[in-house]
C-alpha cells in the first residue's frame, strides 16, 4: 500500500489535527531559536572557529580579550627556532613583522548568521560549524633574509669544476656537491607556526645540490686561443704596451676521456695537455720598435723686421707648444683647434695681420695658419689620411700653392688620422726664425719607397691697385699698405715612386685662390712754396 492509499483511509479529522500538531511543534522549535537568538544577539553564534579557537557564545569583548592574550600578546614572546644538526637560529616573531588583525577577525565572526532578514538569521543561527582564520601578515622578504643567512653559515655550497691557469699550467679542479634549505617547504611550515600564534623548534629541510657535469665543447673553447700579437696604446698621451699572449691548444679526445673521471671525483686536480705557439711580435719586440725611427721633417720661415712680425712670432710659438709632445695612437684623429684651442688675448696670442672678408686685417692669434700649414706638409709624405684641409683665401709665402693648410677656430680646422699600425709622436720646436714640426714614429714604407707631392696651375687672375687718399700726408707721398697677389686654380697631386720611378700619381685636390688688391696711401697734403717774395 502506498502513502497515497493510506492516507485516503486516514479519516480527514485525524489528518487535520495531525497536521496542526506539526505546525505548532515547528512554531514552537523556531519561537525557541528566535528566543534564544533573540538572548544572545550580541554574542557570535554557535559553531564559529577561530584558527581552531571556540568562539561561540562569546561577545566582542570576550573574544577580543582572548585575541589579545592568545595572538597579540604573544608577537614579542613567540620564538621560532631554526635547527640543523647542532646549529641553531633563534627567529622572534617580532623580528620579522608578525601580526595579526584581531578587529577583522572579531568582525568576520560576529558576522556569521547575522545576513538576511530575521527569519533567516534565525535558520542560520542554527547552522553548521564554520572554520575562519585570523588574517595574519609577516614580513616574508625579511624571513627569506633570515633563512638565506642561515643557509650561508650551516651549509655547504655546492661547488662547481672550474678551469685554471697558472702561468704556463692549464688544469681543472674537479667541485663538490652541497646542501640548500629547501625553503618552500620550510616557509610552509613557518607560515602554519605564525597561523596558529606557536613558536617551536624546526628542523631545517636540507635537500642535496650536486654540480654540473664538464661540459667538453665549452671547455675546449676555453683553453684554445690563438697567438695574439704584443700593441701599443695611448693612454692620457702615454705609450703603454698591450702585452703578446701564446697560442694554445688542446687535443678535445683528451678532455673527452678526462670526463668522467672528473665528473666522479671531488676536489680534485687534472693537469691538461695544453702546447703553445709563440706570437710573431712580443711585447719586447713593440718596446723595440716604439718610435725609433724620424719619419719625416718639415720647416717654415717667418719675418720679424716689424711689430706686427714680432707679433706673429708669439702666436706661433705659443700653438707649437700646444702641439709638442702630441701622441698619436692607432686610429686616432688629429684635430688642429681641439689641441691648439681658441685663439685669444687671455692665453697669450697678439694682434697680427689676418685674411677676414676679402681683406687683410688685423685679428688675434694672426700667423696660426704658417704652424698647420708647416704640420701639415710634416704628415703629408706619412699617407696620413686627411679627414679635413682648406686653402686660404689667398696665397701665402711659406709654402707653394696647393700646399696650404687654413685654420680659424670653431670654423675650419685640420684633421688627420694616423692610418698606421703605430703610434706617432709630433715633436714642433720654434728656434730663430723657423717653425719645425718632425714626426716620430715605426717605419713601415718599404725600401726605395717615397711620397711626394706637386701642384700645377689651371688658371691664374691679376689683381688691381686701390689707392687710399691721405690728407695728412704730403702731396706726393706714396706708402704700400699692403702688397697684391694675384688669384689661382692649383690642382695638387700625390706622387708614388719605387726607387725613383713614378708607380702611382693622383690627384687629391682642386685649390682656389682670390686675387688679393694692392692697396697704395697717397697724400693730398698742399705744401706750401719755398720761393721768396717779390719786393
Amino acid at each position: 500500500m502506498n502513502i497515497k492509499q493510506a492516507m485516503d483511509k486516514f479519516p480527514k479529522s485525524k489528518l487535520f489535527i495531525f497536521f496542526l500538531i506539526t505546525m505548532i511543534l515547528i512554531a514552537i522549535a523556531l519561537l525557541s531559536q528566535l528566543l534564544i537568538f533573540s538572548l544572545n544577539k550580541d554574542k557570535i553564534v554557535k559553531g564559529v572557529y577561530l584558527n581552531d579557537l571556540n568562539v561561540g557564545n562569546l561577545t566582542k569583548a570576550e573574544l577580543l580579550n582572548i585575541l589579545k592574550e592568545n595572538f597579540q600578546s604573544r608577537v614579542k614572546d613567540n620564538v621560532l627556532t631554526l635547527k640543523h644538526r647542532e646549529l641553531e637560529m633563534k627567529i622572534n616573531f617580532s623580528d620579522i613583522g608578525v601580526n595579526y588583525n584581531i578587529s577583522r577577525a572579531i568582525d568576520q565572526a560576529y558576522a556569521i548568521g547575522r545576513s538576511g532578514n530575521l527569519f533567516l538569521q534565525v535558520l542560520n543561527f542554527g547552522s553548521p560549524t564554520v572554520h575562519l582564520d585570523i588574517p595574519t601578515d609577516y614580513d616574508r622578504e625579511k624571513l627569506d633574509e633570515t633563512i638565506s643567512s642561515f643557509e650561508d653559515k650551516i651549509l655547504k655550497k655546492v661547488k662547481q669544476a672550474e678551469l685554471v691557469f697558472k702561468d704556463e699550467t692549464v688544469l681543472i679542479r674537479s667541485g663538490h656537491k652541497g646542501e640548500k634549505i629547501d625553503k618552500t617547504k620550510l616557509t610552509e611550515e613557518i607560515a602554519n607556526l605564525i597561523h596558529s600564534g606557536k613558536g617551536k623548534v624546526i628542523e631545517v629541510p636540507t635537500v642535496e645540490v650536486l654540480p654540473d657535469k664538464i661540459d667538453v665543447d665549452d671547455l675546449y673553447k676555453k683553453i684554445s686561443r690563438p697567438a695574439s700579437n704584443a700593441a701599443a696604446k695611448v693612454e692620457k698621451n702615454k705609450i703603454v704596451i698591450v702585452p703578446h699572449t701564446p697560442g694554445r691548444t688542446i687535443d678535445k679526445t683528451v678532455l673527452t676521456a678526462l670526463k668522467e673521471k672528473i665528473d666522479q671525483s671531488e676536489d680534485q686536480e687534472f693537469i691538461l695537455a695544453v702546447s703553445y705557439t709563440p706570437p710573431q711580435l712580443t711585447s719586447a719586440d713593440v718596446s723595440k720598435k716604439l718610435l725609433k725611427d724620424t719619419l719625416k721633417t718639415f720647416s717654415t720661415s717667418f719675418s720679424t723686421s716689424t711689430s706686427t712680425g714680432r707679433n706673429r712670432a708669439e702666436n706661433i710659438k705659443i700653438a707649437v707648444s700646444k702641439i709638442n709632445g702630441k701622441i698619436l695612437a692607432p686610429g686616432e684623429v688629429f684635430s688642429f683647434n681641439k689641441i691648439v684651442g681658441e685663439r685669444d688675448s687671455e692665453t697669450g696670442y697678439k694682434s697680427a695681420p689676418t685674411y677676414v672678408n676679402g681683406k687683410v686685417v688685423p685679428g688675434i692669434g694672426g700667423g696660426i695658419c704658417q704652424v698647420s700649414t708647416t704640420l701639415y706638409n710634416t704628415i703629408l709624405p706619412l699617407n696620413f689620411q686627411i679627414i679635413e684641409r682648406t686653402n686660404h683665401m689667398f696665397t701665402v709665402n711659406y709654402v707653394p700653392l696647393g700646399m696650404d693648410a687654413a685654420v680659424a677656430y670653431g670654423e675650419v680646422d685640420l684633421k688627420f688620422k694616423n692610418t698606421t699600425k703605430w703610434p706617432v709622436k709630433i715633436i714642433g720646436s720654434v728656434k730663430g726664425n723657423t717653425v719645425s714640426f718632425s714626426i716620430q714614429g715605426t717605419q713601415e714604407t718599404p725600401a726605395g719607397r717615397t711620397i711626394e707631392y706637386t701642384s700645377k696651375v689651371i688658371s691664374s687672375s691679376g689683381y688691381r691697385t686701390k689707392y687710399i687718399y691721405d690728407p695728412t700726408l704730403k702731396e706726393g707721398t706714396t706708402l704700400l699698405s699692403h702688397k697684391g697677389s694675384k688669384g689661382y686654380v692649383v690642382s695638387t697631386y700625390k706622387v708614388e715612386k719605387q726607387d725613383g720611378k713614378i708607380i702611382n700619381q693622383t690627384k687629391i685636390y682642386t685649390s682656389y685662390y682670390k686675387p688679393l688688391n694692392e692697396e697704395v696711401i697717397k697724400g693730398t697734403k698742399k705744401v706750401p712754396s719755398s720761393k721768396p717774395a717779390k719786393t
